[in-house]
């Protein structure tokens, strides 16, 4: 007989806890404030896609209303920024909260854990922290300490290393300006040369003189 899961009776549009077995850890790929899709209000909702594709095996990852507590933790991990369209690439981990009252029924709750899984962030081309790494590739020739807290796909990486070598380059440039610039720069006379040229310039010709 073929395996039937039974969370499969509970069937939605987006993410809920009768997906999640105890806790999963995920990454939200993008936020969008867009209509609810199950067409049974018409109002609009902060909701999370997440750059996994399955959940479990053969069960598709279904994107996440995000109400007020767990929108604002993703807030806080996406550096504090109040714009959703910066909660990208972000690392949560889910759980399954008992006991949560919804009116007058009390039921289960999916939510964000506030503790963020440590070292998981994924950076994104010109996302949060990319200028930073690639200061940290300039500074150390390598992304090890930037490794510790993200996540850097090879395309990042290759980015990174891409925008570091044209910001060498513009630095050398600028001092290479700045040295040719310096070395036009005439030199400054001290005193005795001053008076020199003073007692020079002070020398009348004598067929100038009346």
């Amino acid at each position: 007989m073929k395996f039937q899961h039974w969370r499969d009776a509970y069937k939605s549009i987006y993410l809920s806890s009768a997906d999640v077995d105890g806790s999963i850890e995920l990454t939200i790929k993008h936020v969008r404030f867009e209509p609810d899709k199950t067409k049974r209000t018409k109002d609009s909702f902060n909701t999370a896609y997440f750059v996994e594709k399955e959940i479990r095996p053969g069960h598709a990852l279904k994107p996440m209303i995000l109400n007020v507590g767990n929108a604002d933790i993703v807030r806080g991990f996406a550096g504090g920024s109040n714009n959703i369209h910066d909660w990208n690439n972000i690392k949560v981990q889910l759980y399954v909260q008992e006991g949560v009252t919804f009116g007058k029924e009390v039921m289960q709750g999916l939510r964000i854990n506030p503790t963020q899984p440590r070292g998981q962030i994924i950076l994104a081309i010109g996302g949060r922290g990319y200028n930073e790494a690639v200061d940290a590739f300039i500074r150390d020739g390598s992304l090890d300490t930037v490794r510790e807290f993200c996540v850097v796909p090879p395309d990042v990486e290759a980015t990174i290393k891409e925008d570091a070598a044209i910001r060498i380059a513009d630095q050398q440039a600028e001092a290479q300006l700045q040295q040719a610039i310096d070395s036009d720069t005439p030199p400054v006379n001290d005193d005795n040369e001053i008076d020199e040229v003073n007692e020079q310039t002070m020398i009348v010709p004598d067929d100038a003189k009346v």
